[in-house]
């Protein structure tokens, strides 16, 4: 027998032998974080209304970029479920609300202008964010939960 499949056979039989990747709680959140925002934000990207579109220089591209960074911040914010300062619990709907408004900020800002059409969209952003995290937190878990596995 080869000494890399002997290897690999010790190593897996050894006590110390690590949950693989893929059944991680964090890594199941990641992967339904990343991957729902990105749909979503490739949908609505391309129904995005003209008046955005016009105002708001390469808004589709900053749209998906936008969902896949929404994504991973709403993934690594559900280790934080206590807000140190002012001692509260932060819940999914504000923590998840929160991160998609503030980085929907980089392309809104150019509609500061048109007060009506800034306020829909970070309220848009904001629906979207709190939606994720929710969803995220009910199939995954927050906190202490995803770091099942991670530590031994």
């Amino acid at each position: 027998m080869p000494i890399s499949q002997q290897a690999a056979i010790d190593s897996s039989s050894s006590p110390n032998h690590t949950t693989p990747t893929m059944n991680l709680p964090f890594f199941k959140r990641k992967l339904f974080c990343v991957g729902i925002s990105t749909l979503a934000a490739c949908i609505v990207a391309f129904t995005l209304p003209t008046e955005l579109i016009a105002e708001v220089p390469m808004v589709r591209a900053a749209t998906i970029i936008n969902g896949m960074i929404i994504g991973t911040l709403i993934t690594v914010a559900g280790f934080v479920t206590w807000h140190p300062i002012f001692k509260f619990r932060i819940h999914p709907i504000l923590r998840g609300s929160i991160m998609a408004a503030f980085v929907h900020l980089d392309f809104t800002i150019y509609t500061w202008s048109n007060q009506p059409l800034f306020w829909k969209t970070m309220i848009i952003a904001a629906m979207f964010g709190a939606v994720i995290d929710m969803m995220a937190t009910q199939l995954y878990g927050e906190g202490e939960t995803l770091m099942e596995g991670m530590t031994k």
